[in-house]
């Protein structure tokens, strides 16, 4: 017996620390530097990336979010104009394929609950068969509390961009409404960013849109 308890301890301190996060921070760049990118007369310049690699997703986000059907987009915006602003609402944002599909936009909340690690995730099947009951928690909470405090910083925000402004960027997440991610050919992706643009005389509504 005490050899078992022995063991269920090395056990679970071992897989307690499979739990953790650590992940690079986004690559800065300005939109009118970005290949795919939709400017106005006006100023305004939209941009966006899709993630090329598992590397460079887990390398910025922990882990390879699309393994959880979860896509990152990465947007990025400029206001070159002089004089008008330009407002963003990120609840407007879509994004869907050329042959029809749609896609749900996730909000930051919604993407942690789904790519967040749990004591089910972190422990082996083989183990909960011989150990039923054993959870293995420890360090779950913090790797979940980094992975939340660093999608809050990297998640794109509503915003009015002013004149002149710096480049900003955030991120996008979306989820395929009626297939799996790895059956998307997101090289046919549609970015589209409705807009408001105001200015001294008066405003005006338009959709940035890329093609990817």
């Amino acid at each position: 017996m005490i050899l078992r308890a022995r063991t269920v301890s090395l056990l679970c301190v071992l897989f307690s620390g499979c739990a953790s996060y650590e992940a690079q921070p986004l690559k800065a760049r300005a939109a009118s530097s970005v290949i795919n990118r939709f400017e106005t007369k006006d100023g305004f310049v939209l941009a966006a990336s899709l993630p090329q690699d598992a590397e460079s997703v887990e390398r910025h986000f922990g882990r390879d979010l699309r393994d959880f059907n979860v896509l990152p987009v990465e947007v990025f915006l400029e206001n070159r104009s002089e004089s008008c602003n330009f407002e963003i609402v990120v609840a407007n944002a879509s994004f869907r394929l050329a042959d029809g599909t749609e896609f749900d936009r996730l909000t930051t909340k919604e993407a942690l609950e789904e790519v967040s690690y749990s004591g089910a995730r972190s422990i082996p099947l083989w183990f909960l068969l011989i150990f039923p009951g054993a959870i293995a928690l420890g360090g779950i909470s913090d790797a979940n509390e980094a992975m939340a405090n660093d999608f809050g910083t990297k998640a794109l925000e509503d915003l009015n961009l002013a004149p002149k402004s710096a480049p900003t960027q955030g991120v996008l997440f979306f989820r395929p409404k009626d297939k799996d991610l790895e059956d998307c050919r997101l090289s046919e992706g549609i970015l589209s960013v409705p807009a408001t643009k105001r200015s001294p005389s008066g405003g005006e509504n338009f959709v940035g849109q890329i093609s990817f």
